[in-house]
């Protein structure tokens, strides 16, 4: 990485009809504006965002390869153009090797609003977001000591309700800004009469020194995260539609497990002290996690045990992950390390691994070391990404299976002193040294699929060789509902892509021979699903593709979700070659197709309404067979009287 530009912070904003972006230099620890947007662009971040950093990034004279740190407008505002922001930012990030921190965009707001002089010390600010519905997302500050201090939390509500709220609860000027106020200015002036006053139209959207004047104030606070990518996530203020249905139906809604993250600064996953109060929660991930778990006692007894630090990972108030050490000596022991089930492949155990090291540090030791079953692959390969190395085995250690355990060990703490680069994140690859002397047989290919309700990714050698397959299920959170829930789809794979691709090339790098992870420069090309498929869905793993090849240079390549099942087959049968005739059983789509030859096709018949997918579904949700009904309604027909019923011959 060039260092010409100095520390360079790209910040950007898709959660308004405008499109916020920022390029900051940071000089004697000063962080200064270089380029300042907010471009009215509704519904067309997917295809401006890039080009216009490309843009400002050429006419200051610098590439993208010099960005140090990324900014991202995590919302509340539109859910498909906040994931559009979020879900570019991690590929930008991942591939640049980088720190991604997201901030909230009402404060990018409140900041820009700040910078005009506006507002004077101890005046009253009040920005209103648009969330559509006839509601809007209210947000108080007030100017203190040169700042832009949250008074409220994020939340959306009717503009009536927030009008009559403030109009009673507050007795001093108030000054209105936000794209609400292009729908409900008339509300707020009606309720507040005199004591309030509106900003001009110009500054109701967030621009990119107000993101970057809202990164900079976290920064200095210490409220800013870790720059762990698969840790941003959008600021959701209400549950998805099946969800809200859900709870009307049940009469209740605090013990439904909400999906995605709700609320604002207190939504970010974080560690923190293990209390008495938390081993309720710990016991219950042990029991799932491990075949010898621990039980309440042992977990108190740790807790009072000098010369120890536990903590657990938090989200939104419920406990997801926990992790301990023991100090011994010089040395520290991992005793502990779980995140809960449905929250992995999200970078998690990583972050718990960092805070256990630092913390081992801390009880004064200098070296941390821990026990991993053998076929453990993705942890073994985690450890070493975080400077653990085997050194030894524990014969036979496990009771349940009688498998060897790995000793591995690394020093205790960690280097925070520079921004990993991309040679640092991911490893020099031995296999793969020059990559114009492969020949097509040998190329490599990420492919990226989000276009229902896994979150998947692979690596690719040649036109048949399947190097790496990893594949986040999101069938738990949707069985409840007995079908795909297309808002909860969306929502987990802007959570779970990050450690999905982590994890996609932890394991090629092991395949090929790497020293680490395969590094993104070894790629030949980025493939991605387009469509046909969930919009909402779609549109995640095509950002986060779009921002990873704009970081890497590897070029990008569109791939439609159907084509992709007709030569999957290649996969489970070499042999298989055009002409042949094609039956296409997914999601939305069933359909026979002939293809003459290679990218050929011609399709023969479809189905009129539901693929056979979608039915098979719909009559085990009928039928109280649970989700997905495929599966079940096989085994039983099985059993069944296939003479029972004349059925008419289908055409």
């Amino acid at each position: 990485m060039s260092t010409a530009a100095g520390h360079l912070v790209l910040a950007f904003d898709t959660a308004t009809d405008a499109l916020a972006v920022g390029i900051g230099q940071r000089a004697e620890g000063e962080l200064a504006a270089l380029r300042s947007l907010s471009i009215v662009n509704p519904r067309k971040a997917n295809s401006t965002l890039l080009p216009t950093i490309s843009s400002e990034l050429d006419e200051l004279g610098y590439s993208v390869d010099q960005v140090c740190e990324v900014v991202v407008g995590r919302g509340p505002g539109s859910f498909t153009g906040v994931r559009i922001g979020v879900a570019t930012a991690k590929g930008l990030a991942q591939g640049l090797g980088v720190g991604l921190y997201g901030v909230s965009t009402l404060d990018a707001v409140a900041w820009r609003v700040l910078a005009t002089g506006d507002v004077a010390e101890g005046d009253l600010l009040g920005v209103l977001g648009d969330a559509m519905r006839g509601e809007v997302y209210p947000a108080l500050y007030r100017v203190i000591a040169g700042r832009a201090v949250r008074l409220t939390e994020d939340r959306v509500a009717k503009p009536q309700e927030v009008a009559a709220e403030w109009a009673a609860g507050l007795d001093e000027p108030l000054l209105l800004v936000g794209n609400a106020l292009k729908k409900y200015e008339d509300v707020f002036v009606g309720s507040l009469g005199a004591r309030q006053s509106v900003a001009e139209e110009g500054l109701w959207s967030p621009d990119g020194a107000g993101l970057l004047a809202a990164y900079e104030d976290a920064h200095s606070s210490g409220t800013l995260g870790d720059g762990e990518p698969a840790l941003v996530l959008p600021v959701y203020t209400r549950l998805s539609d099946a969800e809200e249905t859900e709870r009307l139906r049940l009469g209740t809604g605090a013990e439904l497990p909400p999906t995605g993250v709700a609320g604002g600064a207190s939504a970010f996953v974080h560690t923190r002290p293990m209390t008495p109060e938390d081993i309720p929660e710990i016991v219950a991930i042990e029991e799932a996690t491990f075949s010898d778990p621990w039980s309440t006692g042992i977990f108190m007894s740790e807790l009072s045990a000098p010369r120890r630090a536990w903590v657990v990972l938090e989200e939104s108030g419920i406990v997801i992950g926990y992790g301990g050490v023991a100090a011994l000596g010089d040395d520290a022991h991992v005793m502990n390390l779980a995140v809960e089930s449905a929250h992995r492949g999200r970078g998690l155990g990583r972050l718990l691994l960092r805070r256990l090291k630092d913390l081992a540090l801390d009880l004064g030791t200098k070296l941390v070391t821990l026990e991993v079953r053998e076929t453990n692959e993705a942890a073994i390969s985690l450890y070493e990404s975080e400077g653990l190395s085997i050194a030894g085995v524990r014969r036979r250690y496990y009771s349940d299976t009688g498998e060897d355990a790995l000793i591995m060990w690394g020093p205790a703490g960690g280097d925070d002193s520079a921004t990993p680069s991309p040679e640092s994140r991911y490893g020099e690859c031995a296999a793969n040294d020059s990559l114009a002397a492969r020949g097509t047989e040998d190329t490599l290919i990420l492919a990226i699929e989000s276009s229902c309700d896994e979150t998947a990714a692979a690596v690719m050698r040649g036109t048949d060789g399947l190097v790496a397959n990893v594949v986040a299920s999101q069938i738990d959170f949707h069985a409840r509902f007995g079908g795909v829930v297309p808002e909860i789809a969306s929502r987990k794979h802007t959570e779970a892509i990050v450690g999905v691709i982590e994890e996609a090339l932890d394991r090629a790098g092991d395949r090929l021979g790497c020293e680490g992870a395969l590094p993104f420069r070894e790629l030949d090309a980025i493939a991605v699903t387009h469509g046909p498929g969930l919009v909402g869905a779609l549109v995640v793993g095509l950002a986060y593709a779009k921002g990873l090849s704009f970081a890497t240079g590897v070029p990008l390549v569109g791939v439609n979700h159907l084509e992709g099942h007709i030569f999957a087959n290649v996969l489970a049968d070499p042999e298989v070659r055009p002409p042949l005739v094609a039956l296409l059983v997914s999601g939305g789509h069933t359909s026979l197709v002939h293809m003459p030859r290679w990218g050929e096709y011609h399709t023969l018949g479809e189905t009129l309404d539901d693929a056979a997918g979608e039915a098979f579904d719909k009559v085990a949700k009928v039928l109280g067979l649970g989700y997905p009904g495929g599966p079940v309604l096989s085994r039983l027909a099985e059993e069944g009287n296939a003479e029972a019923i004349d059925f008419p011959r289908a055409m």
